[in-house]
């Protein structure tokens, strides 16, 4: 045999055994690190999505309590008999609403 051809085994060799360990030691964790990275993506959207649900019920919640309190001060400021009844427990409240 040629010390070229032997020169040219080594170097396929070589280029093959780099390739392996490639394959092994960056490719196969570069995907299990980006499967790992799209799952907390996930998660994270989840995670958001649910926070705007939970806002979204304290915003009804907010606008269901607030017309409450203000229908409720605008019949205790308007009714002349809610004063007998309540006396002047609602009046701190119902000043900063109506």
């Amino acid at each position: 045999m040629d010390v070229s051809y032997n020169y040219l085994y080594l170097t396929i060799g070589f280029i093959v055994i780099t390739l392996i360990l490639y394959i092994i030691f960056l490719y196969i964790p570069a995907v299990q690190a980006e499967n790992s990275f799209n799952e907390a993506l996930t998660q994270a959207n989840l995670a958001l999505i649910q926070a705007r649900e939970a806002e979204e019920q304290i915003d009804d919640t907010n606008q269901l309590v607030n017309s409450g309190f203000t229908s409720f001060c605008e019949f205790y400021n308007n009714d002349p008999n809610a004063a007998t009844f309540f006396g002047t427990s609602f009046d701190d409240v119902c000043a900063g609403i109506v």
